[in-house]
């Protein structure tokens, strides 16, 4: 008898179901797979469209900018000169629709349809960036408090992929166009006096245009007429020794900026605004404590903007461009600069000696305390003797340093 197993009948095809089994599991896994696969191209497909709509509307916020930044010419003009007014945008003309759009433009909101080309003068209008790709951009322009504007650039790709991305801007530029005079003070009750030597002088005369007396500004200004009969006082500047404050009769001596254009619209929350404007921009920021890295204030042939938030001392220093300074600057010795010293909070300057530096430019200080919209504190310019060093108004110094102001300066940035 065979010792052998012996198969029984319930055994008979059991393989055949193992084999069944074990092809429906494979098929489930596969088509796991497939399904996996489709998922994830789909899933990326959709990622890619979504970075393409992003792109499209960071292009428009870039278009924006240059718009703003006046590297881009008004459709249909061939004369692009900046100087042509109707060629000009500031963000003003930005935030109204009757100057940001063109004249057959049906949509009534801002969107700079004079400078940006959209597919059409209404609501469907958008700015084709690559039309064999689908994609585009659309722009709405919001006018915020303070003179800021909110872009708002929605992003569109095919299979209806879009993003929106929003771009807080300022623009510091109207805050401060020109200085006054070669000293200007403002704030309550201000103080000042040139020094005790004669051998100095201050002056309104424009240094880079003496025989245009159309160009002279007042040695010094302030606002309002106290203030002003202050300064004449002597107590103040009228104390000072003959020959100290010198300019051109178109000038004069003293001057009250009531009623015509005051720095910063006489208002501390817009110089605020210009500080933190300008700190973004900088090319060297100190804070309180800190100390100025040589060679920081530039030269004639390479200004610089510098922040210096609390007090500065200097010592046989020259610099040009725009010296920002929220606490008190003193300033010793051979101290030279060319452009826009600018004392914005405490106010105060004081020159002791002076040596032989001479300032092309101008000084402009203004007092507020924290907190306070107005200027409300007192402005001083004090003098310790004087030595030779001169006071100049200079048009062109003056000039170039207001073009170092940006025409825009980025606050915030968000994606949606």
């Amino acid at each position: 008898m065979d010792q052998g197993k012996v198969k029984t009948p319930n055994e008979r095809g059991s393989a055949m179901i193992m084999v069944m089994f074990s092809l429906v599991i494979m098929s489930i896994i596969g088509l796991s797979i497939v399904f996996t696969s489709s998922q994830e191209m789909r899933s990326s497909k959709n990622e890619m469209l979504a970075n393409q709509a992003y792109y499209a509307a960071e292009s428009g916020l870039q278009d924006v900018v240059n718009v703003l930044r006046g590297n881009r010419c008004p459709i249909g003009v061939t004369n692009c000169d900046p100087t042509v007014a109707s060629n000009q945008v500031n963000f003003s003309l930005a935030a109204s629709v009757s100057s940001s759009n063109r004249s057959t433009d049906t949509v009534d909101y801002p969107r700079l349809s004079k400078w940006l080309n959209y597919s059409s003068m209404d609501d469907d209008g958008v700015v084709v960036l690559n039309s064999s790709q689908g994609l585009s951009y659309a722009i709405l322009v919001n006018p915020l408090a303070g003179g800021n504007l909110e872009i708002v650039s929605t992003g569109f790709a095919p299979l209806g992929a879009q993003r929106t991305l929003r771009l807080r801007v300022s623009s510091p530029a109207p805050l401060f166009t020109q200085l006054p005079a070669a000293i200007t003070l403002l704030g309550q009750n201000p103080t000042g006096t040139g020094g005790s030597s004669n051998a100095h002088t201050i002056s309104g005369t424009d240094a880079a245009n003496p025989s245009d007396n159309t160009k002279a500004k007042p040695t010094v200004a302030t606002v309002g007429a106290a203030n002003l009969a202050s300064l004449q006082s002597g107590s103040n500047f009228g104390g000072d020794k003959s020959g100290t404050l010198v300019t051109t009769s178109s000038g004069g001596l003293y001057a009250d900026l009531t009623g015509g254009t005051i720095p910063f619209d006489n208002s501390a929350d817009k110089a605020r605004q210009f500080i933190a404007d300008m700190t973004a921009v900088a090319d060297t920021v100190v804070n309180s404590g800190g100390s100025l890295p040589s060679g920081a204030l530039g030269t004639p042939s390479s200004p610089k903007v510098v922040v210096v938030n609390g007090d500065l001392s200097l010592n046989a220093t020259d610099g040009a461009g725009i010296l920002i300074v929220t606490g008190t600057l003193t300033m010793r010795g051979n101290c030279s600069y060319a452009g826009v010293i600018m004392c914005l909070g405490a106010g105060r300057v004081i020159r002791d000696g002076g040596g032989g530096g001479v300032i092309s430019g101008g000084f402009l200080l203004g007092a507020f305390s924290a907190g306070s919209s107005t200027f409300d504190g007192s402005p001083d310019f004090h003098t310790n003797g004087g030595g030779s060093s001169d006071i100049y108004y200079n048009s062109t110094a003056g000039n170039g340093a207001i073009g170092l102001v940006p025409p825009v300066v980025i606050k915030s940035f968000s994606a949606e």
